[in-house]
């Protein structure tokens, strides 16, 4: 059977190692007694009884060398199912304890420094789960051993089958979590890295642009002057769009690999942040391009109404 505590198997591993010194303490008895009955039926070739006699050693000594053997066996088994039960036992608490840590691993984040430390935690518990792998190839091997023993005395082998099934099932349940984690961490770091750094570079020519509006503001420009550079400037912030379309498609992409709600709205603020940004400096472009086009067309009109009354 499957002697399930530890000081029960111990036990009965000393009683069967006990059983294998006296079978060897008594080995050569067990020769001397084969000798002698050969020797005697040697000398005396005929006389009643000694087919028999020969026959009694031989079935002795085949049922010495099969207790031999079960006891080999026995201590085998024995000695394994020590090992599989604390190999088992440490494995269980190993996996309880990446269980834990994968659920606090928290959701994906979108600032790339956060990613990269994200990333460098999941590379450091795949290393972990690696360098486990031999101890459960090692606990598996045991299981075979103890299941084909178990097999051939007619034992259940239920138990020890649930065990290393339920083991090999959370391992790689957990592994496969961990190489998925890290394939969207890849992704958000890519997507991320672009989108941040593409948000930086628009946040800091939007206000370089809107610091030049204000300038001209301040400068004495004569209107025609004036409206040139509001033009040039206008072009600026035009050829910024395709920029601003990445960004928020990027913010768009990010989103869905994202799975924290918060992470989500941060994202989504920053882009409206960055698309009214634009849309405020369009605008005051668009009024004060107006206004001075409306400057010039009076002036203009103003000019020919004069050289009409000359």
């Amino acid at each position: 059977g499957l002697p399930s505590k530890k000081g029960a198997i111990e036990s009965q591993l000393k009683f069967i190692k006990g059983l294998k010194q006296e079978i060897q303490d008594k080995q050569s008895e067990m020769d001397t007694l084969k000798s002698n009955v050969s020797n005697l039926v040697t000398r005396k070739k005929i006389f009643k009884g000694g087919t028999e006699l020969e026959e009694e050693v031989l079935t002795l000594e085949r049922n010495w060398l099969s207790l031999s053997k079960n006891i080999e066996k026995r201590l085998f088994f024995l000695q394994n199912l020590i090992e599989y039960q604390d190999s088992l036992l440490s494995i269980q608490n190993w996996l309880n304890q990446k269980e834990k840590m994968l659920q606090v691993l928290g959701p994906i984040a979108s600032e790339p420094r956060m990613v990269t430390s994200q990333v460098q935690q999941v590379q450091v518990m795949r290393e972990e789960f690696t360098s486990q792998e031999a101890s459960i190839n090692r606990l598996k091997t045991l299981s075979i051993t103890i299941i084909e023993y178990l097999q051939s005395i007619g034992s259940n082998t239920e138990k020890v089958e649930e065990e290393i099934n339920l083991i090999q099932s959370l391992y790689c349940d957990m592994s496969n979590n961990l190489i998925e984690r890290e394939k969207n961490l890849d992704a958000a770091m890519g997507v991320s890295k672009g989108f941040y750094k593409n948000l930086a570079e628009l946040q800091s020519k939007l206000q370089q642009l809107s610091d030049k509006f204000e300038k001209f503001e301040e400068e004495n420009y004569s209107s025609d002057v004036l409206l040139k550079k509001i033009t040039e400037l206008e072009d600026e912030l035009e050829k910024l769009r395709p920029s601003l379309t990445d960004a928020s498609s990027s913010s768009v992409q990010l989103c869905e690999i994202l799975s924290d709600s918060s992470s989500k709205n941060e994202i989504k603020y920053k882009i409206n942040v960055l698309e009214k940004s634009y849309a405020n400096i369009q605008k005051k472009i668009e009024l004060k391009k107006a206004e001075l086009e409306s400057i010039l067309n009076e002036d203009k009109l103003f000019y020919k109404v004069c050289k009409d009354i000359q």
